[in-house]
């Protein structure tokens, strides 16, 4: 089926507009799940056929291909890629059909600092209603939003060249408006931008207008993303893409009702702690995002809903989270980088206190930066004003995406109005830590009591002080294990080959610098002893 919608470009104009949209019938193809060495494609037919993906390194060049012989309706089928970052073509051969021609970023394997660029929106879902169009219907600042999202994947325009395009995207949820059938998310979602799905993944989450009348069951069945967990499966999730880890959560009740709801004591929580600490410190940063904002003014859901959300701005902080965005609120704001949560008296009334917080953002925010991204074609609320309120450093009323630019240890955020233009933009910095390899109780020489606090950590488990597990890997191989005080002992005592990389000889000035080599390992901070006095003069970390 095609829908042809036939509209004014203004009210008071004679000129009249067409759009057409493919949906209902068919869905797709679109690219989705894109992680190191794999990306699947996804499409639907009407009918139950076979299906093909031709794809290749250049559009004229499709040389590989993955297919399934059976015939069925709902296609998905993976791609491998063995490129990192690299543009990957392809095509969808289904039926007697040929598809048009899709393309996507491939990402690098974790903890690799390969430059990339992701685009954040929220609160999309149709505004007709609120517009005279009929209920369901995209309306004129939905479709602005969807056309400057397709303008940065065109070179030729003036997004496209400024700006660049984007690996993929994350959506802060309310993807479709109320009360949603299974064929709104074609109408709403598929359909309308699948000019931009056929290029990029969107990573969404859910929303109160996503699960409201249905519950989160079509949802689910509609959209392709990470499982999370067991438990969770898509509801939430989270994905490394190169130096970056992102986590996706559900803050919807089951009834879909419009305030948020957290339980820190539920089987979501544990699954976050859980990621969090096995992430701690290991990527370079770690972004979460997620639809209703615990930090938004004026505040979007009643004080308890705010005060929920709230609590976890503590596991945030423990580990180390950059940044967090929501939807849910139709504005843009951010925040300074908080230091503390706020605080609240339960039973009274007054507002949530301020949080501490930092105006302080390069080098490396000491807090977490929240921004609110709900302005993706809704009609918009009034946002707060940061002369009013301490801790917000930015409050605009606009339809807008945010795009983030990752190159290495140095972030840089933008909001961007749906006419192309530049609103606000900060940039985050994160230092190198430094260190010397084999030096792990960090007193400026590698002996065999380096070697013999290996062996302790490996077999004892524990360790004193700042521990910099990067100096612990002295064959740098990027893994901890009996090989590493053995590399040491071979070294000091059998002629061996020194450590890689940054290190030491007894005699010549130190060589303390970052990890040449990316892997998992963790060196947040290296605190020595005392530099020897002859090394003194003209030497700092």
């Amino acid at each position: 089926m095609i829908a042809i919608e036939i509209h004014n470009r203004r009210l008071d104009s004679t000129d009249l507009g067409f759009h057409v949209d493919f949906f209902a019938t068919q869905r797709g193809p679109y690219v989705a799940r894109v992680r190191p060495g794999a990306a699947d494609v996804v499409w639907y037919t009407q009918r139950e056929v076979a299906g093909e993906v031709r794809y290749g390194l250049s559009p004229d060049n499709l040389i590989w291909s993955v297919s399934h012989s059976d015939p069925r309706k709902e296609h998905i089928l993976t791609l491998s890629t063995g490129s990192p970052s690299a543009i990957y073509y392809y095509r969808v051969v289904s039926g007697n059909s040929e598809w048009p021609l899709g393309s996507f970023r491939s990402c690098g394997s974790a903890y690799n600092e390969l430059p990339f660029t992701f685009l954040v929106y929220g609160d999309s879902g149709a505004d007709g209603e609120r517009t005279n169009l009929p209920h369901g219907v995209p309306g004129a600042n939905q479709r602005a939003i969807r056309d400057l999202l397709e303008a940065f994947f065109d070179p030729n325009s003036g997004v496209g060249s400024t700006y660049g395009r984007p690996d993929f995207l994350l959506h802060t949820a309310d993807v479709i408006c109320d009360y949603p059938p299974k064929d709104w998310f074609d109408r709403q979602f598929f359909g309308f931008y699948h000019n931009v799905i056929l290029q990029a993944p969107i990573y969404t989450s859910i929303g109160n207008h996503d699960a409201q009348k249905y519950g989160k069951a079509n949802y689910l069945e509609a959209m392709v993303l990470p499982a999370g967990s067991q438990q969770g499966g898509e509801r939430y999730y989270s994905f490394n893409w190169n130096n970056v880890h992102f986590f996706c959560l559900d803050t919807t009740d089951e009834q879909g009702n419009s305030a948020g709801v957290w339980d820190p004591a539920g089987p979501q929580a544990a699954w976050l702690e859980a990621d969090l600490e096995a992430m701690h410190n290991r990527q370079a940063w770690i972004i979460v995002f997620f639809h209703h904002p615990p930090y938004a003014d004026p505040p979007h859901d009643p004080e308890e809903n705010v005060w929920q959300l709230r609590q976890l701005f503590d596991v945030f902080r423990a580990h180390h989270v950059d940044l967090v965005f929501a939807g849910h609120s139709h504005f843009y704001e951010r925040t300074y980088a908080l230091l503390t949560k706020g605080a609240t008296d339960p039973g009274e009334e007054h507002r949530i206190s301020d949080p501490l917080h930092s105006r302080n953002n390069s080098p490396g925010p000491p807090g977490t930066i929240f921004v609110t991204t709900g302005g993706g074609g809704r009609p918009l609320n009034d946002p707060g004003d940061p002369q009013d309120v301490p801790w917000l450093a930015k409050g605009l009323k606009s339809f807008h995406v945010v795009r983030v630019r990752v190159s290495g240890r140095t972030l840089r955020l933008t909001m961007i109005d749906k006419d192309g233009v530049a609103r606000d933009t900060i940039v985050l910095t994160k230092p190198q830590y430094k260190f010397i390899r084999g030096d792990v109780n960090q007193d400026w020489d590698v002996d065999v009591t380096d070697a013999s606090n290996i062996s302790h950590y490996l077999f004892i488990g524990d360790y004193y002080g700042d521990a910099c597990l990067d100096a612990f890997d002295a064959n740098d191989d990027g893994a901890l294990d009996i090989t590493d005080p053995t590399y040491l002992f071979n070294y000091l005592f059998l002629g061996g080959p020194p450590p890689p990389a940054p290190f030491v000889s007894p005699y010549e000035q130190p060589d303390c610098g970052p990890d040449p080599t990316a892997d998992a390992l963790e060196c947040e901070k290296f605190v020595p002893a005392e530099i020897p006095g002859d090394w003194q003069s003209g030497w700092a970390l």
